[in-house]
C-alpha cells in the first residue's frame, strides 16, 4: 500500500489500507496511513475538497491514537486534520499533547 500511496494512486491506497484495518483494527500504522492518504486524496483533484473525505482520515487518525495513544505521529496527524476542519479547541488540545511528548519541537506548533 505505502509503495501505491508513493506512486500517487490514491484510490487504490485507500483500498489496500482499508483492507489492512479490516483484517487488524489494532494496525495503528495502517490506520495512520489511511487518513493521510484521506487527507492527500482531499487535497487533490480526485477529491475536491470534500469533506466527506476529511471527517473519514480524521476518523482514521483517531483509530490509530486509540490503538497507540503516545504515538506523538499520530497526535500531530489528528492535530492538524482537527485544524484544517476548523476545530481549533480540539486541534490546540491535540498539539499540545504531541509537542509534550516531543519537548524539543514544542516551539515549532506554538
Amino acid at each position: 500500500a505505502a509503495a501505491t500511496q508513493a506512486q500517487g494512486r490514491l484510490t487504490r491506497a485507500r483500498e489496500l489500507y482499508a483492507a489492512a484495518v479490516l483484517a487488524d483494527p489494532r494496525y495503528a500504522e495502517a490506520w495512520n496511513n489511511l487518513g493521510n492518504t484521506l487527507r492527500a486524496l482531499h487535497s487533490g483533484e480526485e477529491g475536491g475538497g470534500d469533506a466527506a473525505l476529511l471527517l473519514e482520515a480524521r476518523l482514521s487518525f483517531q483509530q490509530a491514537v486509540e490503538v497507540q495513544p503516545r504515538n506523538p505521529t499520530f497526535l500531530l496527524n489528528l492535530a492538524s486534520t482537527h485544524a484544517a476542519e476548523g476545530e481549533h479547541i480540539f486541534a490546540a488540545r491535540r498539539f499540545r499533547e504531541a509537542t509534550e511528548m516531543l519537548p524539543a519541537h514544542a516551539q515549532a506548533y506554538r
